[in-house]
């Protein structure tokens, strides 16, 4: 799978209370589980596949979400279903919390970042805001790489905090998932 690291812009967020969300897609976007979970349920070989995972700049609006931070790191990946990607995801998170040991996301490689959170006794998720792309932004390019397809890709991101951490996860829902 090639997709360049750190190759995708901004996105224009807003509060999925604010969004006109059709119902399947509300059903996604807004469930508050394990999206590791929920598409380990559907049929295939789940995986994660590693674009890139540094020491980087966040996006103004990601940086935001961190007041008190100036070091991040940023983890880009797919998750897929037989091959098939189905989820672009990018993580941004303090530095702090990549060397925080019960968390151990300086060490996840190919493994679910969910999967290490969702683990975690005291986690807390915030509300969700959600995206629609245009066609021309970077990951509206990466599903048409893989999925030759011109549907408009929804998105979502929340602030996980656990443990005195908090990481940011944006999920961008390609067309395989059963919301288009």
């Amino acid at each position: 799978m090639s997709v360049e690291f750190l190759s995708t812009e901004p996105c224009d967020w807003q509060l999925a209370t604010h969004a006109q969300l059709p119902p399947l897609t509300r059903e996604w976007l807004l469930d508050e589980g394990s999206l590791t979970a929920k598409l380990r349920a559907l049929p295939g070989d789940f995986a994660v596949h590693l674009i890139g995972q540094a020491v980087a700049t966040p996006f103004a609006n990601e940086r935001s979400e961190f007041p008190q931070q100036t070091h991040f790191v940023i983890r880009e990946v797919l998750l897929t279903l037989d091959e098939q990607p189905f989820v672009f995801a990018r993580s941004v998170f303090p530095i702090s919390a990549a060397d925080h040991e019960n968390l151990n996301l300086a060490e996840l490689g190919t493994q679910s970042l969910g999967q290490s959170l969702f683990n975690q006794p005291d986690l807390t998720r915030s509300t969700f805001e959600v995206t629609q792309l245009p066609l021309t932004h970077g990951i509206s390019q990466i599903n048409r790489l893989f999925h030759d397809s011109d549907e408009l890709i929804w998105g979502r991101r929340s602030l996980f905090e656990t443990r005195g951490q908090s990481v940011l996860v944006s999920e961008f829902f390609l067309t395989p998932v059963p919301i288009y």
